[in-house]
């Protein structure tokens, strides 16, 4: 699969771009089935449902939404409805349990999963991640908000798992100004881990999100989320971060152009338009006029621009002061192998 192939390997220049639902749907099954086929004509990899099946185990009575988040919620035989028709428009899913019931459920179902997404609300919750250890499907960290050491202490819960951690701060909207991209590559020099990039800028400027996410891939990013919505400006919850699935095309657009203006970073070897720049640099040629047997020092050779190319680069100017001339050359004819004696 793409996702744990990507996150196995920290330098590919691919991208992964998943469509988040989060509670947008506000307990709408039909809603999150118009979801899911925005996702999949978005060109999104892949979609991410957050699981909530025994909200009084997360959510304390005190809450002055309580009942409201109770009616988000939907039973594991709907959950496998959706999952399934995802699977079947060509999404990956990802599952973000927030409840111990929904990360049984994510375990049993494990085979129609791509990933499972830690939310930064249990991003320490030892039993889940107790539970979640027994998985063989990779785990995407969401490390917005958290230490360095609770990081690392995840991670080592989770040892042995492919785990990709997800940088994003989740303000609806956030502002540019505060998301600080530089921790994007500091956090994958620290950690080695392939990164991912959570907008959650307005989607009133969804241009914003997607240029954000461009920066991030430059800092090392190549798992993207973006909040979907059918509709902008439409009261749900965390609305002022969806976008429409033409915004999310875009991005992916974006970020594939991004990564073609990147290349592969290789310093050691030219590419064919390396070579056809460098052609452009001043030849050494011959000074003057010189016959066989003449030994060549500094002021018969100068640096001249011409269409025609010699066989020595100019580093090689020093090699060639002592050498003899092999056959005659004349005055401003690049410096052929042919020319002097080995």
């Amino acid at each position: 699969m793409l996702l744990q192939s990507i996150i196995s390997n920290p330098d590919t220049p691919q991208s992964y771009v998943y469509a988040e639902t989060a509670f947008h749907h506000e307990g709408s099954l039909a809603y999150l089935e118009e979801l899911i086929d925005a996702a999949a004509r978005s060109g999104s990899n892949g979609i991410k449902f957050q699981l909530l099946l025994d909200p009084n185990s997360v959510y304390s009575e005190k809450l002055p939404h309580i009942d409201r988040i109770r009616s988000w919620c939907f039973g594991p035989e709907q959950w496998l409805g959706l999952i399934n028709m995802a699977r079947d428009l060509g999404l990956d899913v990802i599952a973000m349990p927030i409840d111990m019931e929904s990360v049984a459920f994510a375990l049993e179902h494990q085979s129609l999963l791509a990933a499972t997404e830690i939310h930064s609300i249990c991003f320490n919750e030892y039993p889940m991640l107790e539970a979640l250890h027994r998985q063989e499907s990779p785990v995407l960290l969401n490390i917005g908000g958290r230490t360095v050491d609770e990081i690392e202490t995840t991670l080592g819960e989770l040892s042995g798992i492919g785990a990709a951690l997800v940088y994003g701060l989740q303000n609806f909207p956030t502002d540019p100004y505060g998301i600080h991209l530089a921790r994007i590559a500091e956090y994958k020099r620290h950690f080695s881990r392939i990164m991912g990039y959570a907008d959650h800028t307005t989607a009133d400027k969804p241009e914003l999100g997607t240029l954000l996410s461009c920066h991030a891939y430059v800092m090392g990013c190549r798992i993207f989320e973006r909040h979907i919505t059918t509709q902008r400006g439409t009261q749900r919850i965390d609305h002022e971060a969806a976008v429409l699935p033409t915004d999310i095309r875009a991005m992916i657009e974006e970020l594939d152009r991004t990564a073609r203006i990147l290349g592969d970073g290789s310093i050691h070897e030219l590419t064919d338009r390396d070579t056809t720049y460098r052609r452009r640099q001043k030849q050494i040629v011959f000074a003057r006029d010189m016959s066989t047997g003449e030994q060549i020092g500094s002021a018969d050779l100068t640096f001249m621009v011409t269409p025609d190319v010699g066989d020595f680069d100019q580093i090689s100017y020093p090699s060639l002061i002592g050498k003899h001339i092999a056959r005659e050359v004349a005055r401003y004819a690049p410096v052929l192998a042919g020319d002097v004696e080995s």
